[in-house]
């Protein structure tokens, strides 16, 4: 019986796109920094589009790591990540406070993966 529902789901359902993305956001003396690879699977249900998010990798560095040994740890997770899973897309940096200085260190290594900064601000 398992089988046969197997086959009807996959019937059912078709994978049209995978893109993977990296996001990063830069952590100072008292919150570590963190680095997250999540996948988007498009499937065809029936006829219409979903997405799917599935997070591939997750990594909290220690503190009081400095800029160039973060930006350093940060470019071989991303070849990691890439050797592991596939290409990814972009990479999403905060950068607002250190964030933008440990961008800037990124090597050219990163290859086609576009690095993108975000900038948060609080408005009272």
């Amino acid at each position: 019986m398992v089988p046969s529902l197997l086959a009807y789901a996959a019937s059912r359902i078709s994978v049209t796109a995978k893109t993977r993305s990296l996001g990063v956001d830069i952590g100072q003396r008292v919150d570590p920094t963190t680095v997250v690879m999540a996948e988007a699977e498009t499937q065809a249900v029936d006829g219409r589009a979903e997405t799917i998010y599935r997070i591939r990798h997750l990594e909290c560095l220690a503190l009081g790591i400095g800029c160039p040994a973060g930006a350093e740890h940060i470019a071989a997770v991303a070849a990691g990540v890439v050797k592991k899973h596939g290409p990814c897309r972009h990479l999403y940096a905060g950068c607002t406070r250190v964030g933008r200085p440990v961008v800037d260190m990124l090597p050219p290594a990163l290859g086609a993966i576009r690095v993108r900064c975000s900038l948060i601000t609080l408005a009272s």
